[in-house]
């Protein structure tokens, strides 16, 4: 029970289409840096943080692809810090490449898959 005036942290859901090998790898680095089976959200804002500190972040964004089967549609919940980020993230990619829309998702992943680069070494097998 929070104690009475305290605010909770406001919550987003959103839904994510990830590749079942990216969704595997998630997993490998979740069980790897001792996160619970349900804090994969939390994986994901931290990913999403990470991203938004890295220099030319819209170019790796405009880099993003996914294959087209075996894909899976996960829930994900932001926290108010990372819903602002998001919306920060596709306004400046939009300015930057002069497109009217840009699918959460694309950022999403990008900030995933950056992270398990940066896990790995370099390189994701």
């Amino acid at each position: 029970m929070k104690a009475f005036g305290v605010l909770e942290d406001k919550k987003a859901r959103t839904s994510l289409r990830l590749p079942e090998t990216v969704l595997a790898k998630i997993s490998e680095s979740m069980s790897k840096n001792e996160y619970g089976a349900k804090q994969r959200s939390r994986w994901i804002c931290e990913a999403l943080s990470d991203l938004m500190k890295t220099e030319g972040y819209c170019e790796l964004i405009a880099e993003e692809f996914m294959d087209k089967g075996g894909n899976e549609v996960i829930p994900v919940t932001l926290d108010d810090k990372s819903s602002g980020l998001l919306a920060g993230a596709i306004k400046n990619y939009a300015e930057k490449f002069q497109v009217d829309v840009i699918d959460q998702s694309v950022v999403l992943r990008t900030a995933i898959i950056q992270r398990l680069i940066r896990e790995s070494g370099g390189v994701i097998t």
